[in-house]
């Protein structure tokens, strides 16, 4: 009975002194909470739908300034305008290191209004599918950032939109990457006209795609 006794007591014993330092341990080294990260916006043209938020790669503030001073013109040249559209928009979605998660679809707020919803499921379901989640800012999968971009060619043309025929650009463009993961690298953006303002209706990254 005795030495059942010394058992149960140095069990006690153990059992007080490991909680005793646990709690000193957390005392002197306390978990860190980690916090949600906050996408913050630095700047928008609010008449047209766009804005500038702290996580757009550094390209993607560069273009970015150049459309706001296209936009800022009294007679806005739209052959340019829809260039830097065009721009913007492959900057944005191929610079998927930027994004939170893959519903973070980027290029989306310039493409056509009544097709965005669609653009958006497509890239979700496709380019975007297994991106990780970066909310806490602890993603460690390697994605891509648009480094560079070039138009090569704009061409004037006309462009189906339901029963009508629309003016449209196709913009020519290549671009690389701040490391290259084996993503696309040139394509065609189609432009037309969206209310005010000038909206990718089409992309392909091979002119004989429909």
């Amino acid at each position: 009975m005795k030495k059942r006794y010394i058992i149960g007591l140095s069990f006690i014993v153990v059992l007080i002194v490991l909680i005793i330092g646990f709690t000193l341990y957390m005392h002197f080294h306390p978990m860190e909470k980690k916090e949600q990260i906050k996408v913050n916006v630095l700047d928008s043209i609010s008449e047209y739908g766009y804005s500038l938020d702290d996580r757009d790669s550094s390209l993607f503030k560069e273009e970015y300034n150049k459309l706001k001073e296209i936009l800022d013109n009294s007679e806005i040249n739209e052959e340019e305008y829809s260039e830097e559209v065009a721009r913007l928009f492959v900057i944005d979605l191929y610079s998927i290191k930027t994004k939170v998660n893959k519903y973070d679809v980027g290029g989306k707020e310039f493409y056509f209004t009544d097709k965005a919803t669609m653009f958006e499921n497509k890239v979700k379901d496709t380019l975007y599918d297994l991106v990780e989640d970066d909310s806490y800012g602890n993603r460690t999968q390697q994605l891509p950032v648009v480094s560079k971009i070039e138009t090569k060619n704009i061409t004037v043309d006309k462009y189906k939109l339901g029963e009508d025929e629309v003016d449209s650009y196709i913009i020519e463009l290549e671009w690389e990457y701040e490391k290259d993961l084996d993503y696309d690298s040139k394509g065609f953006v189609t432009v037309v006209k969206d209310g005010i303002k000038w909206s990718v209706v089409a992309f392909t990254t091979d002119m004989e795609e429909d």
